[in-house]
């Protein structure tokens, strides 16, 4: 095997890299994530921060509409109340 043999080249006993080349090869890696799999990831969740940016940009566009409403009532109500009180 060339991997065991890569193992041996650096140092490692021949049975100890001939275990670890059979315990990769048993390995379960149906679970592994390939290249395809992480740039749909990716372009995922770009799209959701996308998603949240425009929502954060909407919430303050209606938070500063409320603010100056607000803005416009404070000042309403203080001119009318030196209206009225002597």
């Amino acid at each position: 095997m060339k991997f065991v043999r890569k193992l041996t080249d650096a140092g490692m006993e021949r049975p100890m890299a001939e275990a670890i080349a059979d315990g990769l090869s048993e390995a379960d890696m149906s679970e592994l994530a390939t290249k395809a799999d992480l740039a749909t990831v990716k372009a995922e969740l770009k799209a959701d921060i996308n998603a949240v940016r425009l929502e954060a940009a909407e919430n303050k566009a209606e938070m500063l509409r409320f603010m100056m409403l607000q803005a416009v009532t404070i000042i309403g109500v203080t001119v009318t109340l030196i209206k009225l009180l002597p």
